[in-house]
């Protein structure tokens, strides 16, 4: 009896400690994209097309024609993309996820066709925290606000389109919603001011609502960079340049399946979330050695609306949005600015589009977009439009094929 009863505790102590036991799963997928489009006047953009900003500032030629008033046709399918994702169960007592996606987009204009790095993070889930670590969106780019636009982007650049090595920690409030904390660094040049200056990009993000009918939420963050570590002497210089940024945004989901997303944004010095932004020196510091910096001011506001998939499979979305040059209250030495597409004042956009879904691996969609941009002729010291070009437009038409796996 005593060792009938020694092995059943046995079992029971063996069948706990499997029960606790880390379960792994993996899942790999991706699409296949091809982009045929079309546009009609000559615009800002990069990849070969495929990440579209706005039209460029008109140029005469001695004829008095606009040189940039020529249509172009392209197809591109660059935006192809892999994914792997590994779950584990029981990891420091919660779930972990290793995520990790590429695309063929590559890193400049001369790279396009290699493999780029999208993300590549980890996130661990307890019953009312997460901790991600790795490189993902901004916080400033919620998941629950992504237009679903034929074109690539999601309504960039009026919508931010950046991806950061950063920590994020998310802490569930109860009915009330979800903080989250981000602190990043970004790359290129805009990361090594960042970098100088040793202090990473700080995001607050709350989220509340329910998910399945009404989400909304709020950002606030700051960042700070120090453009010069030396001057033209090479004597040590301390100065930095810090800007804030702010976001609002709400989405409704009717009854019927309908999503009326509503997203805005202002900010100092956008240039790191692939907007219009920039910075410069004030210029009633302009003699100093070590001189202080201003960034002038964007706002940009868009509404996106899409119909539930039919039956029948259609879907049908309306996007709307537009940008601002706000100035900067103060005067700049606009000679030595650091500016992301300098002279851009303002511009709009409008696109309706037209997905048709077979089944759950293809779809096919078919996008017209038209972009109105104006453009600085002349500014004032605070980087307003003091005298604009004639408007410039482009219109677009986009056609996709995509097949997931």
């Amino acid at each position: 009896m005593k060792k009938l009863l020694t092995l059943i505790i046995l079992l029971l102590v063996s069948a706990k400690i499997a029960a606790q036991e880390t379960r792994i799963s993996h899942r790999f997928g991706g699409r296949i994209d091809l982009n045929i489009f079309s546009d009609t006047y000559k615009s800002i953009e990069s990849r070969g097309g495929i990440l579209y900003l706005f039209p460029s500032a008109p140029s005469i030629n001695s004829k008095g024609e606009d040189i940039n008033a020529r249509p172009q046709l392209r197809i591109s399918a660059a935006t192809t993309r892999f994914n792997y994702t590994i779950e584990a169960t029981n990891l420091l007592g919660g779930t972990a996820k290793g995520f990790i996606e590429t695309d063929f987009l590559g890193t400049g204009e001369s790279f396009i066709g290699m493999l780029r790095l999208r993300h590549a993070y980890i996130n661990i889930v307890w019953t009312k925290s997460s901790l991600l670590m790795g490189q993902t969106w901004h916080l400033t780019m919620p998941d629950v606000m992504a237009a679903n636009t034929v074109l690539f982007g999601g309504g960039y650049p009026i919508y931010p389109l950046a991806r950061n090595p950063q920590i994020q920690y998310t802490y569930n409030i109860g009915k009330w919603g979800r903080l989250t904390a981000a602190a990043g660094m970004f790359g290129g040049e805009f990361g090594q001011g960042q970098s100088n200056a040793m202090i990473p990009d700080v995001q607050l993000r709350f989220q509340g609502g329910n998910p399945a009918d009404f989400v909304w939420g709020a950002v606030g963050g700051v960042k700070v960079i120090r453009p010069r570590v030396v001057d033209e002497e090479q004597n040590f210089v301390y100065e930095r340049a810090t800007s804030l940024n702010a976001v609002a945004y709400a989405r409704y989901t009717s009854t019927g399946g309908y999503a009326f997303r509503l997203y805005g944004i202002w900010g100092q010095d956008l240039t790191p979330l692939g907007m219009v932004g920039g910075y410069a020196p004030l210029y009633s510091e302009r003699e100093a050695a070590d001189y202080g910096y201003g960034a002038f001011s964007t706002v940009s506001a868009q509404l996106d609306i899409e119909s539930p998939v039919a039956a029948c499979g259609w879907q049908w979305g309306l996007y709307g949005g537009l940008m601002k040059n706000l100035g900067s209250p103060k005067e700049l030495l606009l000679s030595k600015a650091v500016i992301n597409h300098p002279g851009m004042d303002n511009f709009w956009r409008i696109s309706p589009r037209l997905y048709y879904n077979y089944g759950k691996h293809l779809t096919l969609g078919l996008e017209y977009l038209i972009t109105g941009a104006n453009w600085m002729k002349k500014s004032s010291d605070n980087y307003l439009a003091q005298e604009l070009h004639p408007t410039t437009y482009n219109n677009r038409v986009t056609i996709l094929a995509r097949y997931r796996f």
